[in-house]
């Protein structure tokens, strides 16, 4: 008697991985074009003023 089950076909469990490697990798070039269309636009260019902006007073409010 032949074995029943997954472990006999294993094709549709490939058919899975193939199909999670594929939105894996089209998850992975959005972040990567998220992150080079940040670079671009010039968010990360002043990495200096944000750390020591708590450091100064501000203005008297009136």
């Amino acid at each position: 008697m032949p074995p029943t089950g997954a472990a006999s076909n294993p094709l549709p469990l490939m058919n899975i991985i193939f199909l999670l490697i594929g939105i894996s990798l089209v998850v992975a070039l959005l972040f990567l074009g998220g992150f080079f269309w940040a670079v671009r636009s010039g968010q990360y260019e002043d990495d200096y003023t944000p750390s020591v902006r708590m450091l100064f007073e501000d203005e008297d409010p009136e």
